[in-house]
């Protein structure tokens, strides 16, 4: 997978993890954001601007607007709107599935 390398020094607690190329490109993150772009940050301070300033500048270019007809938004929407539904609505939710799926078997049985 790699080699560990010494740093100059000799300490062996500070030492480095060299990986091949195709090591890395099988276990690296493939979604990207843009530079410029918005990206949903979950942890970390917020360093920078003040809240109040990024608040302000969100309302003003529309972002949130923006952000939530975005595939990426509409996903997390609808898995909060997933999150939040009640037993009984769960139960309708499977007892549509069910019917749906008995329609669509059908039809595809008439074929």
């Amino acid at each position: 997978f790699g080699s560990r390398v010494q740093d100059s020094a000799g300490c062996p607690q500070a030492s480095v993890i060299l990986i091949s190329q195709q090591a890395m490109a099988d276990k690296m993150y493939t979604r990207f954001v843009q530079p410029g772009r918005l990206a949903l940050i979950t942890f970390g301070p917020c360093a920078g601007a003040r809240e109040k300033t990024l608040k302000k500048a969100l309302e003003k270019g529309e972002v949130m607007k923006k952000w939530s007809e975005t595939a990426w938004g509409k996903k997390l929407s609808a898995r909060d709107a997933k999150k939040n539904l009640t037993d009984f609505e769960r139960f309708k939710l499977m007892v549509a599935r069910k019917k749906r799926s008995t329609q669509v078997k059908k039809a595809l049985k008439k074929k």
